[in-house]
């Protein structure tokens, strides 16, 4: 069973970052000006693990560049993403255990 938990882990991973990828490509081809709007696209994907993909991608696109916030929010966020995803990769896939109670 822990196998399979961790395949579904790493193919969320892999997919939630294809799609921040694939959503810097779009909102780069259309150029829409609604701001706040892709900022809050580009934090919830990233919230949800896709932080690293929107990253690469930003620069690959050269798009919003020139946002301080994404700049410095995104490697930040990035950082806490692969700390939990290691956190959970070695206790497991354990969130609480009877072992630190």
């Amino acid at each position: 069973m822990l196998i399979f938990i961790q395949i579904l882990f790493f193919t969320y991973i892999l997919a939630i970052n294809a799609y921040g990828f694939i959503l810097v490509k779009i909102l780069s081809e259309k150029q829409d000006d609604s701001s706040n709007r892709i900022v809050g696209k580009f934090i919830v994907t990233a919230l949800l693990g896709g932080a690293i993909g929107l990253y690469v991608a930003m620069f690959i696109y050269k798009f919003k560049l020139d946002n301080l916030a994404l700049m410095v929010l995104l490697p930040v966020i990035a950082v806490v993403n692969i700390f939990f995803a290691l956190q959970l990769y070695l206790n497991n896939f354990v969130i609480f255990s009877d072992r630190y109670l």
